[in-house]
């Protein structure tokens, strides 16, 4: 996203946005005389056609206006900035605390999470992670080589995973080729649709996407039989596709626990005997008083 440059582009959009469609002349006169500007008229060309350029203004008749579309990511763009620096006020929450945020799309939800996780693991001493995903969701459309904020390298990852479609076991290969450890469990007692749960130490953080986007991820997943099957610019496309949901953290140990209990049970416990393993050897399981 381009923002302006200067003192100068932040008064013109100032202007611009208060009197839509103003030509440069008019622009200059109201710099001038109201804002106390000196410049020639002619000096405004060239902030003018930089801000046309990267399309934060567009031609309307005679005159200028603000782009909508830049000021929609503006204003996006603030309202998360927003959510993130709340997530650095959220650490630590009281016990039983629980916190939520309402996020557009899933481009939305992951910047918030990045942040929210790195919380989880400075406010926990436990060295380890335990998610469930009802599918792989993005790994088999991440592009090779994408590297993706990773965590401490003392970090055991345990993951579960609720479908064993073709496409799911792809992107979980792809996942464990990163390091981590990773279980196929159809019989997990979570929803086989749209959800993901994350836990580290008494933190809990888990969604469920909107039952739109759910869906739309059902049906790839269940129509891809083979990599060539498989489009991932209509998985991409769900990253952006407007459909609210939120977030939610909480820190409860005795859930954190039941989950990590679960999850545990099906990596090396005797439920790990009748799941698929997508990974040789699992590392050691930390203990838990």
């Amino acid at each position: 996203m381009d923002f302006p440059t200067g003192l100068s582009d932040s008064v013109i959009l100032e202007v611009i946005a208060r009197s839509p469609g103003m030509s440069i002349t008019s622009l200059w006169r109201e710099l001038t005389e109201t804002h106390g500007l000196s410049m020639a008229c002619s000096n405004l060309y060239t902030p003018i056609r930089r801000l046309e350029q990267k399309r934060i203004l567009v031609r309307e008749g005679d005159g200028y206006c603000l782009n909508g579309d830049w000021v929609d990511q503006l204003c996006q763009y603030s309202s998360l900035l927003q959510k993130a620096q709340d997530t650095r006020l959220t650490f630590p929450l009281d016990l039983y605390e629980e916190r939520q945020w309402l996020v557009q799309n899933d481009k939305e939800r992951e910047s918030i999470w990045w942040l929210l996780q790195s919380r989880m693991i400075e406010a926990s001493d436990e060295q380890a992670y335990y998610t469930y995903r009802s599918h792989s969701f993005w790994r088999p459309a991440v592009p090779a080589g994408n590297t993706l904020p990773q965590l401490p390298s003392a970090f055991h990852t345990y993951a579960i995973y609720g479908n064993d479609t073709f496409l799911d076991q792809h992107g979980i290969e792809l996942s464990n080729l990163l390091g981590g450890s990773s279980v196929i469990a159809p019989d997990a007692p979570y929803p086989k649709e749209g959800y993901v749960l994350f836990v580290c130490g008494e933190y809990i953080c888990d969604w469920s996407y909107h039952p739109t986007v759910s869906k739309a991820f059902a049906d790839i997943f269940r129509n891809t039989e083979s990599i060539h099957d498989f489009s991932v610019e209509e998985m991409r496309s769900l990253y952006t596709q407007e459909a609210p949901f939120s977030i939610d953290l909480r820190r409860n140990p005795e859930e954190a626990e039941k989950h990590r209990r679960i999850i545990r049970g099906y990596c090396v416990g005797e439920k790990a005997k009748g799941a698929l393993l997508t990974h040789a050897e699992l590392p050691e399981m930390p203990s838990h008083a």
